[in-house]
């Protein structure tokens, strides 16, 4: 599968991601019950057996390899609501970042000059 079909088709990944990894403990659970466990306590050892289900979803996310996106477009959701809560904090970042533009760029005209 190529990179635009992970990315578009994300969706239907983490549902069969998530139906597979979900069988494999439903098995275990069986195959414990079958050996005289409590379903309970049958369910709860096997998703210890397998460490939990969300570190291993991050796992085959981080495999798929468009990892980098969906983090990019939580942080700029994330800058995007900062930014309407809190204005002033996007007038002092620009003010700061235009302070810094001139000795930054007449820095190395002055060092050739010499």
């Amino acid at each position: 599968m190529n990179w635009l079909m992970r990315v578009t088709h994300r969706d239907r990944l983490e549902r069969e991601a998530d139906r597979e990894l979900r069988f494999h403990v439903d098995e275990e659970t069986r195959r414990l019950v079958a050996t005289g466990l409590a379903p309970d306590e049958a369910r709860r050892t096997a998703l210890a057996a397998f460490g939990g289900l969300e570190p291993i979803k991050e796992a085959v996310r981080d495999v798929r390899g468009t990892r980098w996106l969906d983090d990019l477009a939580h942080d700029v959701r994330y800058a995007v609501r900062t930014m309407r809560r809190h204005p002033a904090l996007l007038i002092a970042g620009r003010g700061l970042t235009g302070a810094s533009a001139p000795p930054s760029t007449t820095a190395p005209v002055r060092a050739w000059g010499r």
